[in-house]
């Protein structure tokens, strides 16, 4: 597989704020937390407050072990703008735990 010069890949990522909280007024992190099941592939969608828009967003998925290889099938914003959709395929022998976070702004 080819990347493009200047490409960005994110497998997932924590976010961190610097400067003043109210930098970005109406500025907020919501997230959510699925079980992904053994052998399963499923996702869930962080959503914002009602009247804002995803920035960004990400994932961290927990549970997996060195011999499980379980991968995000997608982490983009969701199709409405109002949220970051993440899908994870789970490949090992046990459940994993996926937070997804969206950053919202109005």
């Amino acid at each position: 597989m080819r990347i493009a010069s200047g490409s960005i890949i994110a497998l997932g990522f924590s976010i961190a704020v610097a400067g003043p909280a109210n930098a970005i007024p109406g500025y907020e992190i919501r997230s959510v937390t699925i079980t992904v099941a053994a052998g399963n592939h499923t996702g869930s969608t962080a959503f914002c407050t009602p009247g804002k828009k995803v920035l960004g967003g990400g994932f961290d998925i927990q549970g997996a072990g060195p011999l499980q290889p379980n991968y995000a099938t997608r982490s983009q914003p969701a199709g409405t703008q109002n949220g970051w959709d993440v899908n994870v395929r789970n490949n090992g022998t046990g459940p994993v735990h996926v937070t997804i976070w969206a950053v919202c702004a109005p």
